[in-house]
């Protein structure tokens, strides 16, 4: 797809079992340069027969997938309007941290000279309980969500983190409720986009340059922290908020390829139905009009003031 920027796959290191991952290319047709900091290890056969690359926090070891706020990565997350800054990541991990109250990155970009402008993914450990949380920070508002519905259990699990300009989106293994962020932003139509403020702060709607892109940790104020503490199979980093139906398309074949749970994310949408009166009795032809409809009769029911509908066809 014309629209990755980064592809990397375990699969590709090459290193023995329990080796130091000293490079990991980029499967994308643009070969991003990847900086290996601290070396994590290469593990054989750990998720269907798949590799992963295993991050240790104590270690501080994570990757930098760009380091300059003029590389075409770093500009699709910040140095510009907000509005217009969108993407998507897949990221196949499982977590394996622990510590009340600590916080481990699995995905971020940042200004690594500050910490007035980021996006950050990451599991916040509250005792035994692990949740995923989103951080945003545009012109130093800072903007948490958390959501215990959706926890960060110590399994495998296919992450989509998706921004449209105006909220992130944080999908588990695929889910018609995701976790959603609203940065409370809004544009005019025909005119240079105003923006609500955040917080009471007053803000222009621009986000500062991005300069850091990382896995594993985030950097802030000239240093590194939150390392993450788990496994990495697969990660994909799009330039682009992708439809529903390319999430789920990107989504099923990480399922397939990981036998990972991935529910679609767009369910059943009824958008007309005709006639939308006739007799009192029965015999009347509805047709209803709708998308993500299944394709087999026997798995649609309907009712009308409880009575079961018969001669149910799909089109």
């Amino acid at each position: 797809h014309e629209s990755i920027l980064v592809w990397l796959k375990a699969s590709n290191v090459n290193v023995d079992n329990g080796g130091l991952v000293l490079s990991w290319p980029d499967n994308s047709q643009h070969g991003m340069p990847i900086v290996i900091e601290n070396y994590p290890a290469w593990h054989d056969r750990i998720l269907n027969n798949h590799p992963v690359v295993r991050f240790n926090s104590s270690l501080m070891q994570s990757l930098t997938l760009a380091s300059d706020e003029s590389n075409v990565l770093s500009r699709v997350f910040g140095g510009g309007n907000v509005l217009s800054k969108s993407f998507t990541v897949f990221v196949v991990l499982r977590f394996m941290g622990s510590g009340d109250g600590a916080k481990f990155s699995f995905f971020s970009a940042s200004n690594s000279a500050s910490q007035d402008d980021l996006f950050n993914f990451a599991v916040n450990s509250v005792g035994s309980f692990a949740e995923y949380r989103i951080q945003t920070v545009i012109n130093a508002n800072v903007i948490y969500s958390t959501d215990r519905k959706i926890t960060a259990d110590k399994s495998f699990a296919i992450l989509a983190m998706v921004h449209d300009g105006f909220s992130v989106y944080l999908y588990k293994d695929g889910t018609v409720n995701p976790m959603v962020q609203q940065h409370d932003l809004e544009s005019a139509e025909g005119a240079r986009p105003y923006v609500r403020p955040v917080k009471k702060n007053d803000m222009d709607g621009m986000i500062g340059m991005i300069n850091s892109v990382r896995i594993g940790s985030v950097a802030l104020n000239s240093s590194m922290t939150q390392f993450f503490q788990g496994d990495v199979a697969e990660v994909l980093v799009y330039d682009t908020d992708l439809v529903s139906v390319d999430i789920d398309r990107v989504g099923s074949y990480l399922s397939r390829k990981y036998r990972l749970l991935w529910q679609v994310t767009t369910g059943p949408q009824v958008t007309a139905i005709a006639p939308c009166n006739g007799p009192a009795v029965g015999g009347t032809l509805v047709t209803v009009f709708g998308s993500q409809l299944s394709d087999a009769s026997s798995r649609i029911r309907a009712q009308v003031r409880g009575t079961n509908c018969t001669d149910i066809v799909v089109l």
